[in-house]
């Protein structure tokens, strides 16, 4: 099977219809006419992804976060990650990536393996949420740190705050905390756990009695690049194309903690 009629394929499993107005979801860089050789799965595109896709003879990239976002006026093969896209179109390896709409397809997933038990998602399928009635934010801050494997995180509130309803949001959720928050009275949440917390939404938090866990961007949503091999290995088995190679690539957070 080519590239191209596989794709069609990832289309019926993302729905790349239905990402945010300025996501950039689908193709990034395409060889649709090659026959699949192998898949490889990852949170972004990189040097050491690359790498590794040329270790496992895969010849389609298939991302989370899209390598692009805005218009490109220029290249500079100085620059390392796009000198890495230009080596990948050398080697006709096609890139594609699930973005928004992969985050609407594996919230619950993803919720679910931060809390350890059933989540249920928002009317509006933008948070999933459980409850925690009588834990406290210290247990849950461990738990948390357990649950995704981070030795260190960010919150703000009061360690000793009984907990209600908790939120969850992958990746940059945290400039919609505060919204959340704002209904409590509604929807009975005094918690949110997310990635890339600013100072101003901690400091809403913190000043109304309510909690913020920033379990970073890349703990929050590192599962998705399997939950992606899962879902395509099943594609491959349901098209006769067992014996085509799906691999999740190994990739760490850029940000350091000491």
């Amino acid at each position: 099977m080519n590239i191209s009629v596989f794709y069609e394929k990832l289309v019926e499993i993302f729905h790349p219809e239905i990402q945010e107005d300025w996501d950039n979801s689908g193709k990034q860089l395409f060889f649709g006419d090659d026959e699949l050789t192998g898949i490889m799965t990852s949170l972004d595109f990189s040097p050491s992804v690359l790498d590794q896709a040329v270790t496992n003879s895969a010849n389609l990239i298939v991302t989370h976060h899209p390598f692009f976002f805005e218009t490109v006026k220029s290249f500079d093969y100085s620059e390392s990650l796009q000198s890495a896209f230009l080596s990948a179109a050398a080697k006709r390896i096609s890139i594609v990536s699930f973005h928004t709409c992969a985050d609407r397809l594996y919230l619950k997933d993803l919720a679910e393996s931060a809390f350890g038990k059933i989540c249920m998602v928002s009317d509006d399928e933008y948070f999933a949420f459980s409850d925690f009635n009588g834990m406290t934010l210290a247990e849950l801050i461990e738990f948390i740190k357990n649950n995704l494997g981070i030795e260190r995180l960010s919150y703000c509130g009061m360690e000793s705050m009984q907990l209600k309803r908790v939120a969850f949001l992958n990746g940059s959720g945290g400039s919609e905390a505060e919204k959340i928050l704002k209904k409590s009275e509604i929807n009975g949440i005094n918690c949110v756990i997310t990635g890339d917390v600013t100072f101003h939404k901690a400091h809403y938090a913190e000043a109304n009695g309510f909690a913020i866990i920033d379990a970073t961007h890349f703990a929050t949503e590192k599962m998705i690049t399997d939950l992606m091999k899962r879902d395509i290995r099943d594609c491959l088995t349901n098209n006769a194309l067992s014996g085509v190679k799906v691999v999740s690539a190994v990739e760490r957070s850029p940000l350091k903690i000491c």
